[in-house]
């Protein structure tokens, strides 16, 4: 396959292929088997994300907020109260630390770029995903956000043994 092969997934904490794992924190998307390839090397990239957020005396506390999912694609040394690596599963993140962050005021981030992508060799049958922000400790950690979340994946299909041939 050449390496133009790709496909969009648009991912939101809206419509009934959502489901809530955990209230306002975690969720759960069907990904269409169609994009579950086999023999494949996947490039993950978001090429947009919003996360809109009421602002409030806890928000004004936080730096950044984001979305990590539970496709594994590297490794994380910012972990809370441990000295070991955990997997990285940051799909995105926006530095909030630069916006007026006035109380009650419902606030709208957006991330438009490629900025955040990696190689893959699968895809789960279900995109879990879960709203984080910086807290105290300084690292992501999950956070109750009630408000709209959507992201949209670019999906680049390799062929593994097209890459393993030309080695």
């Amino acid at each position: 396959m050449c390496p133009l092969d790709f496909k969009i997934l648009r991912v939101s904490n809206r419509g009934q292929n959502c489901l809530q794992q955990i209230a306002n924190k975690q969720y759960a998307v069907n990904i269409p088997p169609e994009l579950r390839i086999p023999n494949k090397i996947i490039k993950v990239s978001v090429i947009n994300a919003t996360m809109a957020f009421n602002t409030d005396a806890t928000f004004n506390t936080y730096t950044e907020i984001g979305v990590t999912s539970n496709i594994c694609n590297g490794f994380d040394t910012e972990v809370d109260g441990s000295y070991r690596s955990k997997n990285y599963e940051l799909l995105f993140n926006v530095d909030t630390s630069t916006y007026g962050k006035q109380n009650n005021n419902l606030i709208t981030f957006h991330s438009h770029s490629e900025n955040f992508e990696f190689i893959t060799n699968t895809l789960p049958e279900k995109l879990i995903f879960t709203s984080v922000a910086t807290t105290g400790a300084g690292v992501l950690v999950p956070i109750t956000n009630n408000n709209y979340i959507s992201f949209i994946l670019k999906l680049t299909y390799f062929d593994k043994d097209e890459l393993y041939k030309n080695k």
